[in-house]
């Protein structure tokens, strides 16, 4: 079990999208889950896992449910695809898209940061995904798509030096 830690002033609250752009976001298809952590080091660490089709490392993430909230969603998804949980924000730290080659369709995913402090031996997709702790710089660079390497960046202030913004959890209870 991992001991819970305080929330760092490094992340970000407000970033639109991945681009730095301040454009409506657009309706989500999916949410998912930048799942982190402070590591003994103090490192700003990242979760991935592997897709089940082709072994890519990407965040968990899925389709919203019928009257789920997109943060819920996020949550649900961090579990059951990574077997995480803790405390998710409610605001969206931004979007990216990736092609879905099944549905031949374009998807677009509201991602939020989950605090992460607990880690399940057992998870519903235990047999079919591999799970990394990485630091969050290196996680951007696994990352295939674009949009969400550059939401990594901007989570870890990379882009725009120290973001001072926390990430606002309030009224969020704990997975």
């Amino acid at each position: 079990m991992m001991r819970d830690h305080p929330v760092p002033d490094i992340l970000p609250a407000d970033i639109a999208s991945a681009d730095g752009s301040s454009g409506k976001m657009k309706k989500p298809h999916q949410c998912g889950a930048i799942c982190w952590r402070i590591d003994d080091r103090g490192w700003l660490m990242a979760l991935l896992i592997t897709s089940k089709r082709t072994g890519r490392w990407i965040i968990p993430k899925g389709n919203i449910k019928r009257r789920e909230n997109q943060f819920e969603c996020a949550r649900r998804e961090a579990f059951e695809e990574a077997g995480v949980t803790g405390r998710i924000a409610k605001k969206t730290i931004g979007q990216y898209r990736y092609f879905k080659p099944e549905r031949q369709q374009w998807l677009t995913v509201s991602v939020y940061p989950l605090l992460v402090s607990e880690v399940a031996d057992a998870f519903p997709e235990m047999n079919v995904r591999k799970r990394r702790w990485l630091p969050v710089e290196k996680a951007s660079v696994c990352c295939d798509e674009p949009d969400l390497r550059a939401l990594f960046h901007s989570f870890a202030g990379l882009t725009a030096g120290k973001v001072t913004s926390p990430v606002d959890f309030s009224g969020v209870s704990p997975g």
